[in-house]
Protein backbone atom coordinates (compact mmCIF):
# COMPACT_ATOMS: atom_id res chain seq x y z
CA UNK A 1 0.00 0.00 0.00
CA UNK A 2 1.29 3.34 -0.91
CA UNK A 3 2.62 5.95 1.77
CA UNK A 4 -0.46 8.91 1.91
CA UNK A 5 1.62 10.65 4.05
CA UNK A 6 1.57 14.32 2.75
CA UNK A 7 5.11 15.92 1.89
CA UNK A 8 5.85 19.84 1.72
CA UNK A 9 8.26 21.79 -0.29
CA UNK A 10 11.35 22.20 2.60
CA UNK A 11 13.01 25.12 0.25
CA UNK A 12 9.83 27.85 1.38
CA UNK A 13 11.08 30.96 -0.68
CA UNK A 14 12.91 34.11 0.65
CA UNK A 15 12.06 37.07 -0.92
CA UNK A 16 14.51 40.15 0.17
CA UNK A 17 11.57 41.76 1.68
CA UNK A 18 11.73 38.96 4.05
CA UNK A 19 15.45 40.31 5.05
CA UNK A 20 15.95 40.07 9.25
CA UNK A 21 14.74 43.87 10.72
CA UNK A 22 16.15 44.21 13.95
CA UNK A 23 13.91 45.41 16.70
CA UNK A 24 14.23 46.81 19.61
CA UNK A 25 12.05 47.87 22.24
CA UNK A 26 11.68 49.99 25.79
CA UNK A 27 10.40 46.84 28.49
CA UNK A 28 8.76 49.25 30.74
CA UNK A 29 11.04 48.86 33.73
CA UNK A 30 14.76 49.57 33.04
CA UNK A 31 15.52 46.72 30.21
CA UNK A 32 15.29 46.11 26.74
CA UNK A 33 13.51 44.15 24.34
CA UNK A 34 15.43 42.47 21.61
CA UNK A 35 13.56 40.41 18.30
CA UNK A 36 13.18 40.43 14.59
CA UNK A 37 10.78 41.43 11.94
CA UNK A 38 10.12 40.02 8.55
CA UNK A 39 8.19 41.79 5.87
CA UNK A 40 5.56 39.56 4.29
CA UNK A 41 6.98 39.10 0.35
CA UNK A 42 5.85 40.78 -2.20
CA UNK A 43 3.93 42.98 0.05
CA UNK A 44 3.84 46.38 0.53
CA UNK A 45 1.82 46.74 3.23
CA UNK A 46 0.52 43.40 4.91
CA UNK A 47 -2.55 43.39 7.15
CA UNK A 48 -2.05 40.44 8.94
CA UNK A 49 0.98 39.69 11.49
CA UNK A 50 2.11 37.24 13.42
CA UNK A 51 4.05 37.34 16.94
CA UNK A 52 5.94 34.59 18.21
CA UNK A 53 6.68 33.75 21.51
CA UNK A 54 9.13 31.05 22.10
CA UNK A 55 9.69 28.57 24.90
CA UNK A 56 11.71 28.63 27.72
CA UNK A 57 15.28 28.18 27.48
CA UNK A 58 14.33 28.85 23.65
CA UNK A 59 15.14 31.87 21.69
CA UNK A 60 13.76 33.28 17.97
CA UNK A 61 16.03 31.39 15.92
CA UNK A 62 14.97 28.19 16.23
CA UNK A 63 14.59 25.66 13.41
CA UNK A 64 10.43 26.40 14.33
CA UNK A 65 10.45 30.06 14.52
CA UNK A 66 12.49 30.10 11.69
CA UNK A 67 10.41 28.16 9.34
CA UNK A 68 7.58 29.90 10.74
CA UNK A 69 8.73 33.07 9.92
CA UNK A 70 9.37 31.69 6.35
CA UNK A 71 5.88 29.78 5.94
CA UNK A 72 3.81 33.20 7.21
CA UNK A 73 5.93 35.66 5.12
CA UNK A 74 5.47 33.69 1.85
CA UNK A 75 1.85 33.55 2.94
CA UNK A 76 0.53 37.35 3.64
CA UNK A 77 1.64 37.92 6.99
CA UNK A 78 4.63 40.38 8.62
CA UNK A 79 6.25 38.20 11.32
CA UNK A 80 7.80 39.24 14.23
CA UNK A 81 10.05 36.98 16.74
CA UNK A 82 11.38 38.49 20.08
CA UNK A 83 13.31 37.63 22.59
CA UNK A 84 12.13 37.11 26.75
CA UNK A 85 16.00 37.00 27.28
CA UNK A 86 18.77 38.02 25.09
CA UNK A 87 22.14 38.27 25.29
CA UNK A 88 22.86 41.81 25.13
CA UNK A 89 23.77 43.59 28.05
CA UNK A 90 20.29 45.83 28.94
CA UNK A 91 18.56 42.86 27.78
CA UNK A 92 16.56 40.32 30.64
CA UNK A 93 18.43 36.97 31.57
CA UNK A 94 16.85 33.84 31.48
CA UNK A 95 18.88 33.19 35.55
CA UNK A 96 17.12 36.22 36.97
CA UNK A 97 13.49 36.64 34.99
CA UNK A 98 9.91 35.43 35.81
CA UNK A 99 6.88 34.41 33.80
CA UNK A 100 5.69 37.81 34.98
CA UNK A 101 8.43 39.49 32.87
CA UNK A 102 7.18 37.64 29.79
CA UNK A 103 3.64 38.71 30.16
CA UNK A 104 4.84 42.29 30.53
CA UNK A 105 7.12 41.76 27.48
CA UNK A 106 4.66 40.07 25.18
CA UNK A 107 2.05 42.75 26.04
CA UNK A 108 4.71 45.36 24.84
CA UNK A 109 5.47 44.00 21.69
CA UNK A 110 1.65 43.41 20.84
CA UNK A 111 0.62 46.95 21.56
CA UNK A 112 3.52 48.65 19.75
CA UNK A 113 2.15 46.68 16.94
CA UNK A 114 -1.36 46.78 17.78
CA UNK A 115 -2.90 49.89 15.88
CA UNK A 116 -0.62 48.76 12.59
CA UNK A 117 -2.51 45.45 11.37
CA UNK A 118 -6.37 44.99 10.90
CA UNK A 119 -5.55 41.23 12.44
CA UNK A 120 -2.78 40.09 14.86
CA UNK A 121 -2.62 36.44 15.45
CA UNK A 122 -0.23 34.97 18.48
CA UNK A 123 1.94 31.68 18.08
CA UNK A 124 3.27 30.26 21.21
CA UNK A 125 5.79 27.74 21.57
CA UNK A 126 5.41 25.59 24.93
CA UNK A 127 6.01 27.79 27.90
CA UNK A 128 5.34 30.95 25.02
CA UNK A 129 1.93 29.44 25.00
CA UNK A 130 1.38 29.45 28.67
CA UNK A 131 2.51 33.46 28.68
CA UNK A 132 0.08 33.95 25.77
CA UNK A 133 -2.88 32.25 28.40
CA UNK A 134 -1.89 34.47 31.28
CA UNK A 135 -1.55 37.66 29.31
CA UNK A 136 -5.07 36.67 27.87
CA UNK A 137 -4.62 39.06 24.34
CA UNK A 138 -7.13 40.66 22.43
CA UNK A 139 -6.02 39.10 19.22
CA UNK A 140 -7.92 37.96 15.92
CA UNK A 141 -6.63 33.81 17.17
CA UNK A 142 -4.30 32.09 18.89
CA UNK A 143 -2.40 29.08 18.54
CA UNK A 144 -0.47 27.16 20.92
CA UNK A 145 2.39 25.09 19.96
CA UNK A 146 2.63 21.66 22.72
CA UNK A 147 2.12 24.68 25.44
CA UNK A 148 2.08 24.17 28.81
CA UNK A 149 -1.25 24.70 30.11
CA UNK A 150 -1.29 22.47 33.47
CA UNK A 151 -0.16 23.26 37.10
CA UNK A 152 3.99 23.63 36.44
CA UNK A 153 4.94 23.12 40.08
CA UNK A 154 4.62 19.73 39.90
CA UNK A 155 6.89 19.79 36.69
CA UNK A 156 9.67 22.11 38.34
CA UNK A 157 9.70 19.73 41.17
CA UNK A 158 10.51 16.86 38.46
CA UNK A 159 13.01 18.50 36.67
CA UNK A 160 14.74 21.16 38.65
CA UNK A 161 17.44 20.47 41.46
CA UNK A 162 18.32 23.15 44.06
CA UNK A 163 22.18 24.58 44.05
CA UNK A 164 22.04 26.71 47.45
CA UNK A 165 25.68 27.75 46.53
CA UNK A 166 24.20 29.73 43.65
CA UNK A 167 20.89 30.14 44.92
CA UNK A 168 19.16 28.61 42.22
CA UNK A 169 18.42 25.70 39.81
CA UNK A 170 19.00 23.48 37.42
CA UNK A 171 16.71 22.73 35.19
CA UNK A 172 17.70 19.22 33.11
CA UNK A 173 15.99 20.19 29.65
CA UNK A 174 18.46 19.32 26.86
CA UNK A 175 20.96 21.23 28.46
CA UNK A 176 21.39 21.85 32.31
CA UNK A 177 20.18 25.47 32.53
CA UNK A 178 20.39 28.03 35.39
CA UNK A 179 17.05 29.40 36.70
CA UNK A 180 16.52 31.20 39.94
CA UNK A 181 14.23 30.40 42.87
CA UNK A 182 11.44 32.92 42.53
CA UNK A 183 10.72 31.92 39.12
CA UNK A 184 10.03 28.68 40.34
CA UNK A 185 8.12 30.46 43.84
CA UNK A 186 6.07 32.18 41.02
CA UNK A 187 5.47 28.83 39.25
CA UNK A 188 3.41 27.27 42.55
CA UNK A 189 0.68 29.99 42.29
CA UNK A 190 -0.06 28.54 38.99
CA UNK A 191 -2.22 25.41 40.63
CA UNK A 192 -5.61 23.93 38.78
CA UNK A 193 -7.78 26.51 40.46
CA UNK A 194 -5.71 29.06 38.56
CA UNK A 195 -5.27 27.55 35.38
CA UNK A 196 -9.07 26.80 34.80
CA UNK A 197 -9.93 30.62 35.79
CA UNK A 198 -7.16 31.32 33.24
CA UNK A 199 -8.67 29.16 30.30
CA UNK A 200 -12.27 30.06 30.78
CA UNK A 201 -11.41 33.95 30.26
CA UNK A 202 -9.33 33.54 27.17
CA UNK A 203 -10.50 36.25 25.16
CA UNK A 204 -9.17 35.12 21.62
CA UNK A 205 -9.79 31.71 19.39
CA UNK A 206 -7.33 29.08 20.69
CA UNK A 207 -6.14 26.09 18.72
CA UNK A 208 -3.37 23.96 20.71
CA UNK A 209 -1.65 21.70 18.80
CA UNK A 210 -0.40 18.68 20.77
CA UNK A 211 2.96 16.93 20.22
CA UNK A 212 2.08 13.38 20.56
CA UNK A 213 5.66 12.25 20.37
CA UNK A 214 6.43 14.33 23.79
CA UNK A 215 5.44 12.76 26.90
CA UNK A 216 1.84 12.39 28.00
CA UNK A 217 0.50 15.02 29.32
CA UNK A 218 -3.11 14.77 30.51
CA UNK A 219 -3.20 17.78 32.48
CA UNK A 220 -2.68 19.97 28.84
CA UNK A 221 -6.02 18.35 27.91
CA UNK A 222 -7.65 18.56 30.67
CA UNK A 223 -7.10 22.36 31.02
CA UNK A 224 -8.18 23.20 27.33
CA UNK A 225 -11.72 21.54 27.86
CA UNK A 226 -12.18 25.30 30.33
CA UNK A 227 -11.39 27.55 27.15
CA UNK A 228 -14.11 29.21 25.50
CA UNK A 229 -15.34 28.52 22.34
CA UNK A 230 -13.96 28.79 19.01
CA UNK A 231 -11.37 26.47 20.18
CA UNK A 232 -9.40 23.41 18.27
CA UNK A 233 -6.98 20.21 19.22
CA UNK A 234 -4.70 19.52 16.15
CA UNK A 235 -2.03 16.50 16.57
CA UNK A 236 1.35 16.10 14.98
CA UNK A 237 3.49 12.94 14.74
CA UNK A 238 6.29 14.90 16.50
CA UNK A 239 8.24 16.07 19.57
CA UNK A 240 8.00 18.71 21.81
CA UNK A 241 10.32 20.97 19.35
CA UNK A 242 9.16 19.72 15.87
CA UNK A 243 11.87 18.51 14.70
CA UNK A 244 11.09 15.50 13.06
CA UNK A 245 11.21 14.86 9.18
CA UNK A 246 9.13 17.74 7.59
CA UNK A 247 6.14 17.95 10.58
CA UNK A 248 7.37 21.52 11.46
CA UNK A 249 5.20 22.25 8.18
CA UNK A 250 2.05 19.91 9.02
CA UNK A 251 2.27 21.81 12.27
CA UNK A 252 2.05 25.39 10.42
CA UNK A 253 -0.30 24.10 7.90
CA UNK A 254 -2.84 23.81 10.42
CA UNK A 255 -1.62 26.92 12.30
CA UNK A 256 -2.30 29.39 9.11
CA UNK A 257 -5.59 27.34 8.28
CA UNK A 258 -7.18 28.21 11.63
CA UNK A 259 -6.04 31.60 11.85
CA UNK A 260 -7.42 32.24 8.49
CA UNK A 261 -11.09 31.33 10.05
CA UNK A 262 -10.74 35.03 12.11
Amino acid sequence: MPNSKKTYDLNIPLAPESRDQPLILNAGDGFRIYGTFNQARGEKKAKKLLICAHGLTGYPEEWLHIMAMRWFTARGYDVVRFAFYHSAEDARKLNTCLLAHHINDLKVVLEYYQSDYSKIYIAGHSYGGMTTVCLNPDVQAVALWDSTLFSYSDWWITNTCADPEWKAHFLSYHVDVLVNEAMIAEAEDYDLRKMKQLARAMKAPTMLTIADMHYERPGQQQIFEYFPEPKEIAHVQAGHDFFEDDRVFELLEKTENWFEKF
